[in-house]
């Protein structure tokens, strides 16, 4: 039988790995399909090229402006839920993630710094949490059937 401590250990690396997978996915999303932000910019400075014009082409609207987002959102689940890996914390990680991702959409909307303010960004921060949520539920009913 698999200690719980080591369980917890294992627990805690899926999710890093997961959020570390997730925000490079959300970065290459930004990058490419999103021209005119400081990152693609950033980049493309650095490479001496343009990324982002090679894939102009490509009409996928939740990809460009809101899966990269989500992305970003469920890495900042994955790695509360490194912190906060026990059980009966889980409900504090749908919390914080929802309530920073919600805080961040109205400053955007009322101007404090740049973007726009998108109640879908809203709704996507807390299905991100949520989908971690129910991660690590499926995780710790595994453990116990063990």
């Amino acid at each position: 039988m698999v200690s719980q401590a080591r369980t917890l250990f294992e627990r805690r690396v899926k999710y890093f790995l997961l959020g570390l997978i997730a925000i490079f996915i959300g970065f290459f999303i930004y990058l490419i399909f999103r021209p005119n932000t400081h990152i693609s910019k950033l980049v493309s400075q650095f490479l001496g090229f343009d990324m982002s014009g090679r894939f102009k082409n490509i009409d996928a609207f939740f990809i460009k402006f809101y899966f990269a987002d989500y992305l970003w959102a469920f890495a900042f689940s994955c790695w509360l839920r490194c912190v906060f890996i026990d059980a009966s914390e889980r409900r504090l990680c749908v919390l914080i993630v929802s309530l920073a991702g919600i805080s961040y959409e109205i400053i955007q909307f009322f101007g404090v710094v740049s973007g726009t303010g998108d109640i879908w960004d809203c709704l996507l921060y807390i299905l991100a949490a949520w989908t971690v949520n129910i991660l690590n539920i499926n995780d710790i009913q595994k453990e116990n059937l063990v």
